[in-house]
């Protein structure tokens, strides 16, 4: 569980908006943060309960230069699907820019058997969220296109 490695300081995020989420996670030192990062891929209650809130959470997790690339990657994926799961067209524009951006934080990854952390399956869901985010926005041209990549 995520505070028996983070004490007492991370608390519960359930309840907190993403502002305030981050701010807690941009407080703890470094070899807690990793421990919190992995929470917040692996474990939707380590995250604002609200979805929009998730998605902003998410969002500016992915944005941080102190989160390592490959969470960055990670919390840009799970951030698309968060603005699906709002039916959020005007979110979903934005997050496939925020894709595109990340192609270049997987060429920093190498191969790895931490599975969030590999570069191969970084872009596994790096594509596949693209492609669904491009069905979402109905932009068959674009789906046909990243399909053929």
């Amino acid at each position: 569980m995520l505070r028996k490695q983070s004490g007492d300081r991370l608390g519960s995020l359930q309840e907190l908006d993403h502002k305030a989420a981050l701010a807690r996670l941009d407080a703890l030192p470094v070899p807690e943060l990793e421990h919190a990062l992995l929470q917040v891929v692996a474990d939707r209650t380590a995250r604002p309960a609200d979805i929009r809130e998730q998605h902003w959470f998410l969002r500016g997790l992915s944005e941080r230069d102190a989160v390592p690339p490959a969470f960055r990657v990670s919390f840009r994926v799970a951030a698309s699907h968060k603005a699906m799961e709002l039916l959020d067209s005007e979110l979903c524009e934005a997050m496939l820019d925020s894709l595109e951006a990340a192609f270049p934080l997987i060429e920093r990854l190498a191969p790895n058997r931490a599975t969030r952390r590999d570069r191969t399956h970084q872009l596994v869901s790096l594509y596949a969220v693209l492609l669904q985010l491009q069905l979402f926005l109905g932009r068959l041209d674009a789906f046909e296109q990243t399909a053929r990549t």
